[in-house]
């Protein structure tokens, strides 16, 4: 089990206050898009989809990253 510091646990990382998430979940044609908040933190769930018809899973997983985090 992990233990945070002292430091970590008061605060005094600027992580610590601005953390994201993602969940990824793979599915079969079904798009799931959901983003929400836990103590200030946005956690967003979505799902992959892996069936024959869908995108590569590159172009996907790359969007994904893309609109989450801003690389500017």
């Amino acid at each position: 089990m992990w233990i945070p510091s002292r430091r970590f646990r008061s605060g005094d990382f600027a992580i610590s206050r601005s953390a994201t998430g993602i969940l990824l979940h793979p599915s079969f044609g079904v798009d799931v898009d959901e983003a929400f908040e836990i103590q200030g933190h946005v956690i967003r769930f979505l799902t992959i989809d892996l069936s024959e018809g869908g995108e590569p899973l590159d172009v996907q997983l790359t969007r994904v990253v893309e609109e989450s985090y801003d690389f500017s």
